[in-house]
Order: structure tokens, then C-alpha cells, then sequence
């Protein structure tokens, strides 16, 4: 019984041309990706994760591999645009319980086989503000940071994949 439905499995993926993202990504990242982030004077914790994000993606949804800027085929410059914190939910009390942190990344990539394009993505994050310790609440703050840009990389590894369909 499980060889059947394995093997229908693979029918059905197999008949409706389905393909995984690097393979659609494979002849854009070429010989290895250099990653260009501009850190944000204010939040400079919080680029060092967004660049953390973007080199796990390459890495593990790409399927390439990161290079020093000398040796790269493909190249990455990153802009924070905006990290905003906004209340989005108030308590009985009248104190925010909620915040959405938004994280604006303008993206521009470029390779050697002259394949260029520049995208503006848009991640949110939600969190809780019920702590009592500013410490956990900054941790927190933080953290969403990091998940609104993963979001934002989300979005742009589908553009990626879009685009890498023409090439």
C-alpha cells in the first residue's frame, strides 16, 4: 500500500512539472554569492541577523554557496530601508500588550552573465509586550527583527524563482 501511494505521489508531482526552487535558481547563483548589507546605524544587532538570514537562505534555498567579492559569479547589496515598531493591540489598562515590528529591505542583485534586477520587500513580526522585564522585552524586540526580514527574504526567494524561470 505505501508503494502506491509513493509512487502516486510521484505521478502527481512529476505530471504537473513540478520543480523545487533551485532549480529554477540553479543558472542565477552560478559560482558562488557575495552578500552586501548596508547596517543600520540604529539597529546595528538587527543587521547582523538580517544578514544571517540572507546567508541561510543562499545556503540552504539556493543551494549555492557564499564567496569572498573577488571570487563571486553573483552579488547581493541589501538596504534596510525601515525597521518600525508599531502598537497593535492594547490591554484593559490601557498599555500596549502588542507590537508589529516591519521591516522594509531593498534588495539588488546582479551577476556576471549580466541577469540584474532590484526588488523593495516588506516583512512583518508580531509580538507580545506583556513582560515585565525589559530585558526579555528587548530580546523579543529583536528577535521579531529577525523574523520580519526572514519574511522579507521569503518573499524575494519567490521573485528569485520567478525570475530564474526566463533565464
Amino acid at each position: 500500500m505505501r508503494v502506491l501511494i509513493v509512487w502516486f505521489v510521484l505521478i502527481v508531482f512529476a505530471g504537473c512539472g513540478y520543480k523545487p526552487v533551485s532549480a529554477y535558481t540553479k543558472n542565477i547563483f552560478e559560482g558562488g554569492v557575495y552578500v552586501d548589507i548596508d547596517v543600520s546605524a540604529f539597529i546595528p544587532e538587527s543587521s547582523v541577523s538580517i544578514k544571517d538570514a540572507v546567508n541561510d537562505a543562499i545556503v540552504k534555498r539556493f543551494h549555492s554557496k557564499l564567496m569572498k567579492k573577488e571570487e563571486a559569479q553573483s552579488y547581493f547589496k541589501i538596504i534596510v530601508q525601515s525597521i518600525t515598531q508599531s502598537p497593535i493591540a492594547y490591554n484593559q489598562d490601557g498599555f500596549v500588550s502588542f507590537y508589529r515590528t516591519t521591516v522594509v529591505l531593498d534588495i539588488h542583485f546582479h551577476n556576471n552573465a549580466n541577469v540584474s534586477f532590484d526588488v523593495t520587500n516588506t516583512g512583518y513580526y508580531d509580538y507580545s509586550a506583556d513582560y515585565t522585564s525589559t530585558v526579555a522585552l528587548e530580546n523579543y524586540r529583536l528577535e521579531s527583527i529577525s523574523n520580519a526580514a526572514a519574511q522579507a527574504l521569503d518573499k524575494f526567494i519567490s521573485q528569485v524563482a520567478y525570475y530564474g524561470e526566463f533565464y
